[in-house]
């Protein structure tokens, strides 16, 4: 692969800086950012770090297209969703001393007490991807299949606006296995999420967080097997699906917790 100049005096300075740099130091993404390049992972504020409760409501569902591109089962679920609140349990962790979030776990936390079980597959030196596979069907019943989803991280960004906010933006691209066929094609879609973290900026170490959120859902056209993991592709396709199906906005509270809910 060819690199610019540009590129290659961007290699050369994140060279020179981690000589010099603790390996533990947490990672400056501002270099990352002038070049347009995507930090390794969303690096969240200090005070971040532990245990957090979250307490969320859907306040609001878009689509764009109207309500006839949607099926019935859909909207129902939709609207069953509506104003009910979900609690949960999320946790940051401290990595090569940056705090990210620890994606399997908030994941699991979240589908907690569904009726099918799963178990998680993610590691923070590759944070982008996650995949998770059901352990226990609808029905009651284990299963080795591997039968799960996958997400993969393709793009993002965050950035402290203003005192005692913090943005973050994360596109994905979630890939389903095809439970009815075996082996068959997957379906594929894709994901905006885009979150705003207020607190109160007098406060060094905050014990509370009020969090906006949105979650804008494309539905990919075409054979979804052609896309297989190809982001090029998935790219292609995005350009030409400028509107999303959906878009979902959050309101929640996160309170801090001292200790871990027992397993």
């Amino acid at each position: 692969m060819l690199f610019t100049g540009a590129e290659c005096q961007v290699a050369a300075t994140m060279a020179a800086a981690a000589e010099v740099q603790p390996k533990t130091a947490p990672t400056d993404v501002s270099l990352f950012r002038a070049f347009g390049i995507s930090a390794p992972d969303i690096y969240y504020p200090k005070f971040f770090e532990g245990y957090w409760e979250v307490d969320s409501v859907l306040v609001d569902v878009d689509i764009p297209g109207g309500i006839e591109q949607l099926s019935l089962p859909r909207l129902a679920s939709i609207r069953d969703m509506l104003d009910r609140h979900e609690k949960w349990e999320v946790r940051y962790i401290n990595h090569k001393g940056n705090i990210i979030a620890d994606r399997v776990y908030n994941t699991l936390s979240l589908i907690e007490g569904s009726v099918m079980q799963f178990r998680g597959i993610w590691n923070p030196d590759e944070a982008n991807r996650m995949r998770l596979e059901v352990t226990v069907d609808s029905a009651g019943r284990k299963t080795d299949h591997g039968f799960g989803v996958e997400t993969l991280i393709t793009r993002r960004s965050f950035d402290s606006p203003a005192p005692g906010t913090f943005d973050s933006s994360e596109f994905s691209r979630e890939t389903t296995d095809n439970p009815r066929i075996y082996q068959g094609p997957p379906h594929v879609d894709a994901k905006q999420i885009s979150s705003r973290y207020k607190w109160d900026p007098i406060q060094e170490f905050p014990d509370e967080m009020k969090v906006i959120q949105k979650i804008a859902t494309f539905d990919l056209p075409g054979e979804q097997d052609s896309l297989g993991k190809d982001v090029e592709n998935l790219f292609r396709v995005l350009s030409s699906t400028t509107r999303p199906s959906v878009i979902k906005k959050y309101v929640s509270r996160m309170t801090r917790k001292t200790e871990p809910a027992a397993s």
